[in-house]
């Protein structure tokens, strides 16, 4: 998922249905979401492993 540039966000190709915007890597499971506010110094995505809790924010 993480790459020299930072997050992969290609590999979140599934669209979660009914949460908006978010998106799952079909292989890992892992979701990404955009981060609503500023809570978190202005990152823009929230990365949610498989169990659902949140593990990374990034720009």
């Amino acid at each position: 998922m993480l790459n020299d540039k930072g997050l992969s966000i290609g590999k979140f190709t599934q669209k979660v249905k009914g949460k908006n915007p978010t998106w799952r890597d079909p292989k890992t499971k892992w979701t990404i979401s955009k981060n609503k506010g500023q809570p978190h110094g202005g990152s823009y995505w929230k990365l949610i492993n498989n169990k659902g809790k949140k593990n990374s924010f990034f720009n």
